[in-house]
C-alpha cells in the first residue's frame, strides 16, 4: 500500500475482534483517498490526494466543493464497508439507514442548541457589566439537559438497531462509526469548511458527523 494512502483507510477497518483480514480491506477501502483542498496544500501537495474530476472546481453536482465530494465519497465507501461486513441482506441495510437518518437529524437539532447555548453562555460570563448568575446557572442547566438528551438518543437508537441487527453486527457497527468518526475529524483538519467568499459564496458547511 502506498504512503500516501495510509490516512485515508485509517478508518475503514476495525481493530481487534471486529476487524476484516486485511485483505479484505484493502480490497474494499483501497480507492478512498482524502482530495486536498488548494488551501490545505500551501506549497505542494500534502497529505492524501484523489484525482477527482472537478478538484479545485465546483463539483458536478453544482456547489459541491472537493471537501464535500470527499465526505460524499467517504460515507459511500463506509457504507459499503458496513454492509459486506455485517453480511447485511437489502432489506437490513435499508433499515439502517432511515434508522440513521432518523436519529442524525435529532443529533443535529440537539448539537446546534447546545452549541448557541455554550455561545450565549460564553457572551453571558463576558458581560463587562454586572453578570446575570440566573441566566449562567440556566445555561449551565441547558448544557447538562443536552448530555442528557444525546444519551436518550444513543440508548434509543440501539434499542431501535436490536430490532434487525444481532448484538455483534451492533458492535461491529460502532466500531465502524468510531473509525469513520477519526477520518473525517482527520479530513476536516486537511479541508476545512471555507468560509464565505467576497463574492458572496455560500459557506461549506457540510457536516462531519455521523
Amino acid at each position: 500500500m502506498k504512503p500516501r494512502a495510509g490516512i485515508a483507510l485509517l478508518a475503514l477497518g476495525v481493530a481487534g475482534a471486529v476487524a476484516a483480514p486485511r485483505s479484505s480491506i484493502a480490497q474494499d477501502t483501497g480507492r478512498v483517498q482524502v482530495p486536498v483542498g488548494r488551501a490545505a496544500r500551501g506549497g505542494g501537495r500534502q497529505g492524501l490526494s484523489r484525482p477527482f474530476a472537478g478538484e479545485g472546481r465546483q463539483g458536478r453536482a453544482g456547489d459541491l466543493t472537493d471537501r464535500q465530494l470527499a465526505v460524499r465519497e467517504i460515507r459511500q465507501r463506509m457504507d459499503q464497508r458496513i454492509r459486506n461486513q455485517l453480511q447485511l441482506n437489502p432489506q437490513q441495510f435499508r433499515s439502517l439507514k432511515q434508522t440513521e437518518q432518523k436519529y442524525n437529524r435529532q443529533r443535529t437539532d440537539v448539537n446546534l442548541a447546545e452549541r448557541q447555548t455554550r455561545q450565549s453562555l460564553i457572551a453571558a460570563m463576558n458581560d463587562t457589566g454586572p453578570r446575570d448568575q440566573a441566566k449562567i446557572a440556566q445555561y449551565i442547566d441547558a448544557l447538562t439537559q443536552s448530555q442528557r438528551k444525546k444519551a436518550d438518543l444513543v440508548e434509543a437508537e440501539q434499542k431501535e438497531l436490536s430490532i434487525f441487527l444481532t448484538p455483534m453486527q451492533r458492535a461491529q457497527l460502532l466500531g465502524l462509526r468510531e473509525n469513520l468518526q477519526k477520518l473525517l475529524q482527520q479530513l476536516n483538519q486537511r479541508m476545512p469548511a471555507a468560509p464565505p467568499s467576497a463574492a458572496g459564496a455560500k459557506r461549506d458547511t457540510t457536516p462531519l458527523g455521523r
